[in-house]
């Protein structure tokens, strides 16, 4: 389907009012363009993520994820940051959100904070930042629910993608 641009349209408005679990950079990219600027009557191409004619972006393998850690979220998902912030106090738990396959652990530039990142079927790809302590390694399975390893405070940084699109985590649990 296609949406025509209108006056005050930016691509982040258009995504949160087409309820797109796409963020706008993600947006800007399938149409093909340079930078965030749009005009008014300009034809953009909007993935119809309700329908089996969309699974190339959210309906590949259907996955029910769980939130990684019960805090509140605190930071939404937006195309910046491509993840959510959940509150976390220090050595808390970090569960894996579905199960899968680590694919990679290591530290955060910083070089104190560790990270996680998961394969799951389907394509999709699940990344756990600011880990104090991290319990798994590259290439072993996970169950869901299982412990990666422990939080620092004051958050877990997660993002969830698929075929290297980055979608909203809220919108899977």
């Amino acid at each position: 389907r296609y949406y025509t641009v209108r006056e005050g349209d930016m691509l982040s408005t258009i995504v949160r009012t087409q309820n797109l679990p796409i963020g706008w950079m993600t947006l800007q990219e399938l149409n093909g363009l340079p930078n965030e600027r749009i005009y008014v009557g300009q034809k953009l191409f909007i993935p119809d993520t309700s329908s089996s004619a969309s699974a190339q972006y959210t309906d590949i393998a259907p996955i029910q994820f769980i939130k990684p850690a019960p805090g509140a979220i605190t930071s939404s998902f937006d195309q910046e940051s491509s993840g959510v912030r959940i509150r976390t106090s220090g050595g808390e738990p970090i569960r894996a959100s579905a199960d899968g396959e680590v694919a990679d652990t290591g530290f955060e530039a910083d070089g104190q904070a560790r990270y996680v990142i998961l394969s799951h079927e389907g394509g999709y790809r699940t990344s756990y930042h600011n880990l104090g302590s991290v319990e798994v390694s590259g290439g072993g399975s996970v169950a869901q629910g299982e412990s990666l390893g422990l939080s620092l405070e004051p958050y877990l940084f997660f993002s969830i993608e698929q075929l290297g699109i980055p979608l909203d985590p809220e919108q899977f649990f």
